[in-house]
C-alpha cells in the first residue's frame, strides 16, 4: 500500500513538474518576444541615426566641394575668362 501511495505521489509530482515547465516555457517565450520587440525598436532608432549621419556626411561633402570650387574660381579667374572667350570665338 505504501508503494502505491508513493507511486501516485511521484506521478502527481511529475505531472506538476510538466505543468510548471510548460508555464515556464510560455513565460520564457513571452520574455523573448518582448526582448525581440525591444531589439527591433533599438534597431529602428539606430537606423534612423545612421540615416541622419549619412545626411550630415553628404552635407559636409557638398559643402567641401562648394568650397573647393569657390577656391578654384578665386585662384584662377583668368582661366575662366579665357575659356569663355575661347568658346565665344569659335
Amino acid at each position: 500500500m505504501r508503494q502505491q501511495e508513493l507511486a501516485l505521489q511521484l506521478i502527481q509530482l511529475v505531472s506538476e513538474q510538466r505543468e510548471l515547465a510548460s508555464q515556464w516555457q510560455t513565460a520564457g517565450a513571452h520574455d523573448l518576444a518582448a526582448k525581440a520587440r525591444d531589439v527591433e525598436e533599438n534597431l529602428r532608432v539606430l537606423s534612423g541615426k545612421v540615416l541622419h549621419l549619412e545626411g550630415d556626411a553628404l552635407d559636409l561633402v557638398a559643402h567641401a566641394i562648394s568650397e573647393e570650387a569657390r577656391a578654384l574660381r578665386t585662384e584662377n579667374p583668368t582661366n575662366r575668362e579665357e575659356g569663355s572667350s575661347n568658346g565665344a570665338g569659335q
